[in-house]
């Protein structure tokens, strides 16, 4: 046979790379296999490893569709190399291959095969291009079958014919695709990873309007028409994509015109997602741990995790460890980009992705390979580190903040497990001083509880409520919270305005329904009574902020088992602020500084006041916090402050006064200055709040009948509290019906 492959040598690249010592030492080991015309010689889900050189004939390489039709991938002549891809992917084979004619082929033996690969470099390198350039035509395939539907529209030799026509990219996690207002070229098919869709408002913000996964086109317009790109696409993951010029789209469309049927389904669906203003949420959660430091036990947090969603589908745990012995073949998860086994390796990762509905990658507990896969190949990154420990960056930590090749990485988020017996979490925030994460959670070891919240948090299935302002009848919240948990609806996240900040501050700290009816009975007993010379203000503040701090003192709001948030106006920048971190008692405290009723907060030299000034209602900060649905309780009344009394151009307040104290005469019928200030603060607030209900921000929208209440009944609160109790039990129940609470 060495005759026979010294021929081949000149039109063979894999044996063009060896020497005559070389040829000499493959010739010896090889196998002689022959195929007849038609006949099979591989076939998928086989699990044999085994590389043929084709010595005569021809060998055609094709995948069968779920409706039995053919997609030859390629056809292989003499010198050529067929089932190589096996070797990248443990064994398991993707297509079928069969000879188009009478064959003879060589069967080279799997160790030889190795070793040539382990002391030729040129020759790994060429093999390595061949498997990604298979692999590609196969990832391809597969998800052009998914884009076009069952229907199939293309003819057997789409690929082969079509496959040069197309230009393949790959986008490290964080790179940009294209930007808003770039001119339009040319659309992408997304093969592997993910990419982020953002518009940019007219603040200067992104705001996320969409995700694409695999199988999906983005950049469609610019085949259909000339113009500006809309969004901006950026990679969520390293994604591999194949781009398509419009020159080429409309080769494809003369010859294949049931296609544009796909593209007119995405445009539709796409549109439908700008329209709403829900967050989008992935299919499939892919999820990467990493430990703070090596003495976190990352082992069992990933056990609990994955126990946890475990309720919401399929959940699979990936090790390094565990990739090697699934794939059979020793290191291949520490893979590099360049290596034969690294397409096999994403491929099969890809698939396994798609095979469940959560896939955790468990980094390595040192910098490696596959953590830095880990970080590139999932969604949400979270760190794990032990409370109390040293919160300082540790090895993987640290090379992850350096960036280097690794990219920037989306969603991450800090998670620190706590003893199960502590009844508290406490500084939290040295730890966020040292990391850019979005957010953070605490959770106890071994509480099913707490695991659960940070699994819907994850699978974006989480429950945010979010309190309005509205001073008395903000007490309807008590009863709003005690009826969701009493139709067994967890609260994953809270936060509000104003009085609805207080209410939402004491349930995230962990009061129950009867501990709040005692505080604020408590609190505004006397409160409302705190006058002081009306510089400023009518009340001191005083009174308030002593009896509030007896309940709330001390703690932080990164402290808080419950994630939380308040807002409040910004009179020196006219802008909302939002408070997620510091004193709970003095965020709650500017969120509800009523202008002119209670003092403004003074903030690095910025005066704050009341959130209901600016956003009474804050659906959208939930919205962009919570993956999940959101329940807003609205407390302030469309029509208010109607009962009055016809005075004329002006008004005395002696003559008010005087009228209310003589028996003779007519009252003057009119509200207070508090409840004047009052719905003066919330009023352009409210009118607002209109705009943001009628886009649908809210899943669950409740407005308690509490308008026969003052303002400032601030002593009825167990009566205003069961209003919002029964009115909420009634609406609940009518979502749950509908499915709505799934």
């Amino acid at each position: 046979m060495l005759k026979e492959i010294q021929s081949l040598g000149s039109s063979s690249k894999f044996l063009s790379y060896l020497s005559d010592a070389e040829l000499q030492t493959l010739s010896d080991g090889l196998k002689e296999v022959r195929c007849g015309s038609g006949q099979a010689l591989i076939e998928t889900g086989e699990k044999n490893i085994a590389t043929y050189i084709v010595l005569e004939g021809q060998i055609e390489i094709f995948v069968v569709t779920q409706l039995g039709i053919e997609q030859t991938l390629d056809r292989v002549g003499p010198g050529g190399l067929v089932g190589e891809m096996a070797i990248a992917s443990g064994g398991r084979r993707h297509t079928d291959a069969r000879a188009i004619e009478a064959s003879r082929l060589a069967r080279i033996p799997l160790e030889i095969f190795e070793r040539l690969l382990q002391e030729k470099p040129e020759l790994f390198c060429y093999v390595a291009e061949l498997v990604q350039t298979r692999f590609r035509k196969l990832q391809l395939f597969k998800q052009l079958t998914l884009f076009f539907g069952p229907v199939e529209v293309f003819e057997a030799n789409f690929l082969r014919q079509w496959i040069s026509e197309l230009e393949w990219l790959t986008l490290k996690s964080g790179e940009t695709l294209f930007k808003e207002g770039e001119l339009t070229d040319s659309a992408f098919f997304l093969i592997t990873g993910r990419l982020r869709v953002a518009l940019t408002k007219q603040s200067g913000d992104e705001v996320v309007i969409a995700e694409v996964g695999s199988g999906e086109m983005i950049g469609e317009m610019a085949l259909l028409a000339e113009g500006k790109r809309s969004a901006t696409v950026s990679a969520l993951r390293d994604c591999v994509l194949v781009q398509m010029s419009k020159p080429v789209f409309n080769k494809l469309i003369d010859r294949y015109p049931r296609c544009l049927k796909s593209i007119n389904r995405i445009l539709v669906d796409r549109l439908h997602k700008t329209s709403t203003s829900h967050r989008p949420r992935s299919q499939t959660s892919s999820i990467a741990l990493l430990p703070a430091n090596p003495s976190v036990p990352i082992m069992e947090f990933s056990r609990d995790l994955a126990t946890a969603l475990a309720r919401y589908g399929s959940v699979d745990v990936l090790t390094s460890d565990k990739v090697n012995q699934e794939l059979h073949q020793p290191g291949i998860a520490q893979s590099k980009e360049n290596e034969p086994t690294y397409p096999g390796l994403t491929q099969w990762l890809n698939e396994r992705e798609e095979s469940v509905r959560s896939l955790i990658y468990q980094a390595d507990t040192s910098w490696s390979r596959w953590t830095e896969r880990c970080v590139r190949q999932t969604d949400q990154l979270l760190i794990v580190g032990m409370a109390g420990s040293d919160p300082a960056l540790g090895e993987v930590e640290t090379k992850l903040s350096h960036g280097g090749d690794v990219g920037p990485s989306p969603h991450q988020i800090l998670v620190l497990m706590h003893p199960s017996q502590c009844d508290r979490p406490r500084e939290t925030a040295t730890w966020l001083e040292l990391r850019n994460v979005e957010q953070h959670h605490h959770l106890r070891r071994h509480s099913d509880l707490h695991y659960a919240r940070l699994a819907r948090f994850l699978i974006g299935e989480s429950i945010g409520l979010v309190l309005g302002g509205g001073v008395a009848r903000g007490y309807a919240h008590i009863g709003v919270i005690r009826a969701l948990e009493e139709s067994g609806i967890t609260i994953d996240m809270i936060g509000g305005t104003s009085m609805g900040a207080w209410i939402a501050g004491q349930y995230a700290y962990g009061y129950d329904y009867e501990d709040m009816i005692r505080i604020n009975s408590d609190v505004f007993h006397r409160s409302s009574r705190d006058y002081t010379l009306p510089l400023f203000s009518l009340l001191a503040g005083r009174e308030l902020w002593r009896r509030g701090s007896k309940y709330l003192s001390g703690v932080e709001i990164e402290d808080l088992w419950l994630p939380y948030f308040s807002v409040s106006s910004n009179l020196t920048r006219a802008d909302v602020e939002i408070h997620k971190a510091g004193s709970l008692g003095w965020a709650i405290r500017a969120s509800g500084s009523l202008p002119g009723i209670w003092p403004p907060i003074n903030s690095n030299g910025e005066l704050l006041v009341d959130g209901a000034v600016l956003n009474n209602v804050p659906i959208d900060v939930m919205r962009g916090t919570c993956p999940g649905k959101v329940i807003a309780v609205d407390v302030s009344s469309p029509l208010d402050l109607q009962e009055n009394s016809p005075y004329g151009e002006s008004l005395s307040g002696w003559d008010v006064l005087w009228k209310r104290l003589s028996p003779f005469g007519s009252r003057i019928k009119l509200p207070g200055i508090f409840s004047i200030m009052t719905r003066s603060a919330e009023l352009a607030s409210v009118r607002a709040q209109q705009q943001i209900v009628s886009a649908g921000l809210a899943d669950l929208y409740l407005r308690p009948p509490v308008s026969h209440f003052g303002a400032m009944d601030l002593q009825a609160v167990r009566e205003i509290a069961e209003a919002g109790l029964g009115y909420t039990k009634g609406m609940i129940e009518s979502w749950q019906e509908e499915g709505n609470d799934k």
